[in-house]
């Protein structure tokens, strides 16, 4: 056997192993490492409820003074709940009549209008993104034109924190920086 034939196995054996090792990491399931207890935030994320609401109707973290723009269809509409965690999600997604351009300025000018830290930006012209912060409240932000409608979709996803009033130091800051209607759903 030449060199070359030799090279051709060693080649194949290491694809064979890459495989392998492939099917290992993604698809025997993974014990709790040792130490970890059944509280954990893998375990709350996959017990999670879902509330779906009418199309009217805004998700807790996504308010009316938002640049909702000229939504035309709403796609997804509701709220996530973690339990054993304060952590909560509201999702709104919408087809809007307005080009990605224009939904990306209204919304990058509404987050530095009402002082949020941008935490990134992502302006393309067939896709764009925006994530922001204030306080217990992050929003991602992207604009996409979905290619099964034909049409330019904005995609809300909010991600809050519901602070504990019964352990005063699990909250962070002063509850009047807090919006109101997150308060009134810890209480």
């Amino acid at each position: 056997m030449n060199r070359r034939g030799y090279v051709l196995i060693i080649a194949i054996i290491v694809i064979v192993l890459v495989i392998v090792a492939i099917w290992i990491i993604f698809m025997i399931p993974k014990g709790q490492p040792s130490g970890s207890d059944s509280t954990s935030t893998d375990v709350a994320v996959s017990s999670s409820h879902i509330d779906y609401l009418p199309q009217n109707e805004l998700p807790i973290a996504i308010t009316a003074d938002m640049p909702l723009g000229s939504s035309t269809q709403i796609l997804q509409n509701f709220e996530t709940n973690y339990p054993n965690t304060q952590q909560q999600q509201s999702v709104r997604e919408y087809v809007t009549g307005e080009t990605l351009a224009q939904a990306y300025t209204d919304y990058l000018d509404y987050f530095k209008k009402n002082n949020w830290v941008i935490i990134s930006t992502l302006n393309q012209t067939s896709t764009k993104s925006i994530s922001a912060s204030m306080d217990l409240v992050r929003v991602d932000v992207s604009f996409d034109m979905n290619v099964v409608l034909r049409e330019n979709v904005v995609a809300l996803m909010a991600n809050y924190y519901v602070p504990s009033f019964n352990n005063a130091t699990s909250v962070p800051i002063s509850t009047s920086s807090i919006p109101k209607n997150l308060i009134q759903n810890a209480k």
